[in-house]
């Protein structure tokens, strides 16, 4: 990796990095395109990194907590990894990197949640650091563990799936370092963004990275998604991830969640790593060996019953 566009040059991975890192993949490989689906609270732009021109479509995104930035590293190694064999007409998994990217179209969103990011890494040292940061994370200076949006919102709690049976349960009731779910779905700028783009987009399929646990979440509410367990059991078996059952009543607001109640098509939370967040980058080359296979099986593209 010491030869690659992007790196962990800071040991830690901030929307800078993604900013100058995107700049520079896309100079190097200009078949890579970038978008700006919305902003952040603070006004930071969430990017869109699209690769591959095929009729298949397949979302994946990282950072929707500010604490679990690896993600949004592991997804860029990722598109590096993607970018160089398509340029260099190199296979990976026994597949051509251009025949795959002729099959599929990759829209990665790879950190959704920049300013809990920054909050996250830099604490009381961010600009937008105030006095109710403090208070919502009870108090602590320590923000390591902060998952939250700048308005103390879990994103990954703000989409509309189980909202209001999550408001019941939750012993969260107002901004917090984690676990709040904010006064509606998508009242965030964030989670609104990417539902949008989701709705108009329409994916086959959709992979949230999150840590850690080297788990894969792939039900909801009991619901049956048509293939959404053949892709499972697929992806257990290439990544040697378990497939992970969450309480039901926890298990609520997210956004592989929504897009499995929305569209009744498979969503997964790939849950990346082991022990505490954030999780240590030593980790980064295991997890992209697991997770790698993941995005390329994603691209197979399973029959419903009866087809």
């Amino acid at each position: 990796m010491k030869n690659n566009i992007v790196q962990l040059s800071l040991g830690y991975y901030d929307f800078l990095a993604l900013k100058w890192q995107t700049f520079a993949l896309t100079k190097t490989y200009p078949f890579l395109k970038v978008y700006t689906i919305g902003r952040s609270v603070n006004g930071v732009p969430l990017y869109l990194l699209r690769l591959g021109c095929g009729p298949r479509k397949i979302h994946i995104n990282g950072s929707h907590h500010g604490n679990e930035w690896i993600t949004t590293f592991i997804l860029m190694c990722t598109i590096e990894i993607l970018c160089k064999a398509f340029k260099n007409g190199e296979s990976l998994y026994g597949m051509a990197a251009k025949t795959l990217l002729q099959k599929v179209t990759y829209d990665f969103v790879p950190m959704v949640n920049p300013d809990g990011v920054s909050l996250a890494i830099e604490g009381s040292k961010n600009e937008h650091f105030t006095d109710k940061h403090l208070s919502w994370n009870e108090g602590s200076i320590d923000f390591t563990r902060w998952k939250a949006n700048v308005r103390g919102v879990d994103l990954n709690r703000n989409y509309d799936a189980g909202f209001k049976t999550y408001q019941k349960i939750t012993e969260v009731h107002g901004p917090s370092y984690a676990g709040y779910e904010g006064p509606y779905p998508e009242s965030e700028p964030e989670s609104k963004a990417l539902a949008d783009l989701v709705r108009t987009r329409v994916y086959d399929i959709v992979l949230a990275y999150h840590t850690q646990g080297k788990e894969i979440y792939w039900t909801y509410d009991n619901q049956y998604v048509a293939t959404a367990q053949e892709y499972a059991k697929i992806f257990e078996e290439v990544s040697g991830y378990v497939l992970g059952e969450p309480d039901p009543l926890a298990a609520v607001g997210g956004f592989k969640d929504w897009f499995i109640k929305a569209f009744q098509k498979p969503g997964f939370t790939i849950e990346c790593g082991k022990g505490e967040n954030p999780i240590a980058t030593s980790q980064s080359e295991e997890i992209i060996r697991a997770t790698l296979p993941i995005v390329f099986a994603a691209a197979k593209d399973i029959k419903k019953r009866g087809h």
